[in-house]
């Protein structure tokens, strides 16, 4: 019972508490070293490392019920300075003595309250993917304390302008992190469109993600209806692994087995996007990353749910050259049409700005500047 407690007031993964409990944690023990660059998850940290040319660094693990038997027992004598969960993430920065904090996790509320207890660490967050609404609510209803951050790195204007004024902090536009470190290379086309998927097979049945995959049960027939008329081959880019059950699920959409589904592949999945014609997507991140890339990409949305980020929604109730936020299969035909045929000048002429696209910052130097700037 006092381990339940402990990891209850701890719960740095955000995991519900029968949820942890149904696994085992894990113990590890490592320590930093002096000057240790912490970085908070080790999920996105080899692309932060890459980017960056300081090379000391620290990854605070804690996925798969992992727990650093010395923080908690460092956070269990200390949390009377603030809480148990920063004084577990303060271990890491005690040892280290560079008082520097880097993570992709930033809907993490805990880390926008380290400097209320210690205003000296500077905290650098990057946003890992879009958000919505969903997001400024979780701000808006959380009890912490006004949100403060040194650094907030975001995927686009657009979010930049919704969030600054919830967290105090200085704001950099990057573009995606995982985006900027693979090299563009789309001078060689395979001649196939491909379709990003989203499927995910926990959620692809539950009712409140019903309308979110009704779009591409209407798109997709025609997608390779016109892959047909145009002697196209019809590629999926798969949401996650376990290919059989994702190709039995677009095999029922297209009543058909005319078409090709990848293995996944997370690092080459920009590269597939780079080696194809153009790409087709519903709302994927990785589809607003290659029209940064100067990729051809057409979105299609037919129906309006909670989880839609502020990006998509420039495309809502909207039709396009090439997006359309509503069902009308002429225009569907039009803007697949379109796509296909600009040439690739034109297509890097069309104003993007307007819609606050995500940038593309090769090797992510926005931000080894920064970090380059608070090492010094």
């Amino acid at each position: 019972m006092l381990l339940k407690w402990i990891i209850s007031r701890l719960d740095i993964s955000g995991s519900n508490l029968n949820q942890f409990f149904s696994k085992v944690p894990s113990f590890y023990f490592s320590i930093p070293k002096r000057n240790s660059l912490i970085i908070f998850d080790d999920l996105n940290s080899k692309y932060i490392k890459s980017s960056i040319d300081y090379k000391q660094t620290y990854e605070i693990k804690f996925r798969n019920n992992r727990i650093n038997l010395f923080a908690l027992l460092y956070s269990l004598i200390f949390f009377y300075k603030s809480t148990i969960k920063i004084e577990y993430i303060n271990f890491f920065l005690e040892k280290s003595k560079l008082k520097i904090l880097v993570t992709t996790n930033y809907n993490r509320l805990i880390i926008y309250q380290i400097k209320h207890y210690y205003p000296e660490v500077k905290i650098v967050v990057i946003q890992n993917g879009s958000f919505g609404e969903e997001f400024l609510l979780k701000l808006k209803n959380s009890t912490y304390r006004k949100p403060i951050c040194d650094y907030f790195f975001n995927f686009s204007s657009l979010e930049k302008k919704k969030i600054e004024k919830k967290i105090k902090a200085k704001f950099i536009v990057l573009g995606s992190l995982k985006n900027n470190f693979y090299k563009i290379d789309n001078n060689y086309k395979e001649k196939q469109l491909l379709f990003i998927s989203q499927y995910r097979k926990a959620l692809i049945n539950k009712p409140e993600f019903r309308k979110f995959y009704e779009t591409e049960k209407i798109l997709l027939p025609i997608i390779l209806n016109f892959c047909k008329k145009n002697k196209l081959k019809l590629a999926i880019l798969p949401g996650e692994e376990n290919s059989l059950s994702q190709f039995e699920h677009y095999k029922k959409i297209l009543k058909s087995k005319n078409f090709f589904i990848y293995k996944m592949n997370l690092e080459k999945s920009y590269q597939r996007t780079d080696h194809s014609l153009f790409s087709i997507t519903v709302d994927s991140s990785l589809g607003f990353e290659a029209l940064s890339r100067s990729n051809k990409v057409g979105f299609f949305d037919f129906f309006s749910y909670n989880e839609k980020s502020f990006y998509s929604k420039q495309f809502f109730n909207k039709d396009g050259k090439f997006f359309l936020g509503f069902y009308n299969k002429h225009k569907i035909n039009k803007i697949l049409k379109y796509i296909y045929t600009v040439n690739n000048k034109d297509w890097k002429n069309q104003n993007f700005n307007k819609m606050n696209h995500i940038i593309y910052d090769k090797n992510n130097s926005k931000l080894n500047k920064v970090i380059k700037s608070i090492i010094k």
